[in-house]
């Protein structure tokens, strides 16, 4: 199946929290691979294809088409499932929050100390 609409977050960086890349690996997403070829990855006849595979295998990643393709800030390109997108989205999300949470308890704190005189 090729994917007929574009990816949501086409031409957009995302930070990734991924072990084939370096904790903060920046990527921007071009869009969905089977798009940008035609077919889908498991065809395997690219270096990338092939890498991914492995990957994906070793790691456990679904083996299915809701791959995209990017590339990193040194202009690799390489496939991303998009699972792991929305995990470092997630993380993303709960290091703002945790960040929120810790400048709200700073806050409270003070204005207690500033109570106190």
């Amino acid at each position: 199946m090729i994917h007929p609409e574009p990816h949501p977050q086409a031409g957009q960086t995302v930070e990734l929290v991924d072990a084939r890349f370096l904790i903060g690996s920046k990527v921007t997403i071009e869009d969905w691979y089977d798009r940008l070829d035609g077919r889908s990855w498991q065809e395997r006849r690219k270096p990338v294809e092939v890498i991914y595979g492995a990957y994906a295998t070793r790691y456990g990643l679904p083996l299915d088409d809701e791959v995209v393709y990017g590339k990193n800030e040194n202009d690799c390109g390489c496939i991303l499932h998009q699972s792991e997108i929305e995990y470092a989205q997630m993380l993303a999300l709960l290091d703002a929050l945790r960040g929120a949470s810790e400048h709200a308890a700073a806050a409270k704190a003070a204005k207690r100390k500033a109570r106190r005189g």
